[in-house]
């Protein structure tokens, strides 16, 4: 599902334009708001909350994404007198009022919603000047010697480039190094996710042993047994490159090993998560560990957030193996359209363009090709 804005533009991306709304002009790029030319005193977290609404202008937009993104580190407690205090003074900036708002319209309980019309201050782009035009006067015909110097350089330079050629093609053909493997359970039961700690000498999992519960396990690859994390009846769907697992409670299992319940946050080192969403059944950490890419029901559809709260992606089937790319610029996943069927398609959400594609298209087939 791509977002529009309420003029029926795309949304405005950090840093692309300068956004003008009633006397209003916000520069995204630089945090400046200005009203009829005049710069409007107005702090960062405030511009901030003002930032992500624009963002999606009409839509609703979630407290708890304000706190994944602005507040991420902030208790309830101290997030919620954080975001009202931030509300309150981008309205005092902006002369608007909660009872009667012309900007920014209180959705009781739940988020904030940019409610007035946007127009983009358009941007002048300075064409480079033509190129300068270089005439060579002909003076003089080459002679017999100067020939045979310009072809002897010609193929030194061929057998350059073959040489060259040659070797890149012999590393991309080269064979690859083979993969080492190493047993880490010898217990009975189901592992149904696994993933490397930052250091890359741990692995940490979820599994169900001997019939008990779903629990999180941890394994030092020099070290032999698991140790549990100490957080019972959990699934794990990540870790990031910070030290953080982003961890399911109160799960509850679903067609083909999937898990839905209570996504939290909780360090590897263990302790009690703090909850962020609920009805989630994947999730996935940016390259840089700050944010997180959810998978979650919500009225019978299946949504992909990044970041939570902010929809790129809705279908009325389901939603399985969701990961964010290596440069943060793309998620892919395995869209199905059929709840009760696994066949479906690779597909991916370029962020930088908010763009879908559909990559693959898989099926089960009784000789397991594909």
């Amino acid at each position: 599902m791509l977002n529009t804005s309420i003029n029926g533009e795309p949304p405005p991306r950090n840093g692309s334009r300068t956004v003008r709304f009633g006397a209003f002009e916000a520069d995204l790029h630089s945090g400046e708001v200005r009203k009829s030319g005049n710069r409007v005193k107005l702090q960062d977290q405030p511009f901030k909350v003002l930032q992500i609404l624009l963002e999606r202008p009409g839509d609703l937009v979630s407290r708890e994404e304000l706190q994944t993104r602005i507040w991420p580190e902030e208790t309830y407690g101290d997030f919620d007198h954080a975001v009202n205090v931030a509300v309150g003074k981008l309205r005092m900036a902006l002369g608007d009022s909660a009872d009667n708002p012309s900007f920014i319209e209180t959705v009781p309980r739940r988020g904030y919603r940019f409610v007035a019309r946007l127009e983009r201050a358009q941007i002048e782009v300075a064409l480079p000047p033509p190129p300068e035009e270089i005439i060579v006067p002909l003076t003089e015909v080459p002679s017999r010697g100067h020939k045979l110097a310009l072809a002897a350089m010609l193929v030194f330079l061929v057998g350059g480039i073959l040489l060259g050629l040659g070797a890149w093609l012999g590393r991309r053909t080269a064979p690859s190094r083979a993969l080492d493997f190493q047993r880490l359970t010898v217990r009975h039961g189901t592992v149904f996710s696994a993933r490397f700690a930052p250091d890359g000498h741990n692995v940490v999992y979820s599994a169900s042993w001997d019939g008990a519960p779903i629990e999180i396990f941890s394994n030092d690859l020099k070290i032999p047994g698991a140790r549990s994390v100490g957080i019972p009846a959990s699934h794990l769907l990540a870790v990031s490159s910070t030290g953080e697992m982003a961890v399911l409670q109160g799960v509850h299992s679903h067609f083909m090993f999937t898990f839905r319940g209570t996504l939290g946050q909780v360090p590897l080192s263990g302790g009690s998560p703090r909850q962020i969403a609920e009805d989630v059944e994947g999730a996935d950490w940016s390259p840089d560990g700050k944010m997180l890419a959810i998978v979650r029901d919500m009225g019978g559809k299946q949504r992909l957030e990044y970041p939570v709260g902010h929809v790129l992606f809705e279908t009325d089937g389901w939603i399985s193996h969701m990961r964010v790319s290596p440069k943060g610029n793309e998620i892919a996943f395995l869209e199905h359209t059929t709840r009760s069927d696994d066949r479906g398609v690779v597909s991916a959400v370029d962020l930088h363009r908010t763009f879908l594609r559909h990559a693959i298209w898989l099926a089960a087939v009784p000789s397991r090709e594909v």
